[in-house]
């Protein structure tokens, strides 16, 4: 299972100017999501060679922190 959190806060300058600050992370445990063990009983039958979800479409890489601040009006 993967975590991932946000936090953020807008703070009103104007009656509609406005910013907003935000702290995002993915993976917060940083824990590995490894793959199933091998069924193959000639070689090495139950280790786990792999961990999946390592693609650039799952971002469930290892931890990631990421801060943003937009400026709205």
């Amino acid at each position: 299972m993967v975590w991932h959190a946000t936090v953020g806060k807008s703070i009103y300058l104007h009656e509609r100017v406005k910013v907003h600050f935000e702290m995002s992370a993915f993976n917060i445990f940083n824990h590995p999501n490894w793959g199933n063990p091998r069924t193959n009983i000639t070689s090495a039958p139950g280790v786990i060679t792999s961990v999946v979800g390592r693609n650039d479409l799952d971002n469930i890489g290892p931890r990631q922190l990421r801060a943003g601040l937009r400026l709205e009006w």
